[in-house]
């Protein structure tokens, strides 16, 4: 039996380690609510908690997705960030990892490698726009008042101080990456040209007809047992 909680860390020295940092008690959310989740109680089940990097990819909206769209990138004037990224196909086979295969513990999972703000702007052919390093909060408040981009204040200290994580205990838990950053990076980069040749893709539309068919048609090939 396998259960996946996932929550969010902040280290103050801007590197997580796997075992080094106190990432709070773990909540059991969909049976008990906001409530901690006692481990020992619950010997049966492997508990494994997974720490994401900055997510990016074509079906996922993220609020470095969402920069990395816009016509000019914000930054923090005076910094340029170390940062990793993870894209969203490693993010669906780390779920399908931990959850068919018996892994418990804290793991990172981010593209493996580095990469500044800059170079990331760079790779999908955006320029900055600075922003003043006091009262940061202030200047990015008119895009989330345009409805432009809505920058918390977690992501304001990403891009001054960044941050990386050590992935190496996943990777030796039997994880392999399909993108490092860099790739990640360019992968979205790469979308987004083609985006720019032949449009926005149409938003998915749910078709009942096509469901009904592949529910009832005897064209289709069902596994033994299945009506």
């Amino acid at each position: 039996m396998s259960t996946t909680y996932l929550h969010a860390v902040a280290s103050l020295d801007g590197f997580i380690a796997d075992d080094h940092d106190d990432v709070g008690p773990l909540h059991d959310w969909y049976f008990n609510g906001d409530h901690p989740l006692e481990v020992e109680d619950h010997p049966e089940v492997a508990f494994t908690s997974l720490r994401f990097a900055n997510v990016l990819g074509d079906d996922v909206s993220t609020v470095f997705s969402r920069m990395l769209r816009m016509p000019a990138v914000p930054k923090v004037l005076g910094f340029d960030p170390r940062l990793q990224f993870v894209h969203e196909d490693d993010v669906t086979r780390a779920l399908a990892h931990a959850t068919l295969h018996d892994v418990p513990g804290t793991y990172n999972v981010a593209g493996p490698g580095i990469i500044t703000w800059g170079e990331a702007c760079r790779l999908v052919s955006r320029r900055r726009l600075a922003m003043p390093p006091v009262f940061t909060g202030v200047a990015a408040l008119p895009l989330r008042l345009l409805r432009v981009v809505d920058i918390p204040p977690e992501v304001l200290r990403l891009l001054r101080y960044g941050r990386g994580v050590d992935t190496t205990a996943f990777v030796d838990a039997g994880f392999e990456y399909g993108y490092t950053t860099a790739a990640t990076v360019e992968a979205f980069a790469q979308a987004r040209r083609l985006e720019r040749v032949v449009g926005t893709p149409p938003a998915y539309e749910y078709e009942r007809d096509v469901e009904a068919f592949f529910r009832n048609s005897r064209a289709v090939v069902r596994p033994e047992g299945q009506a």
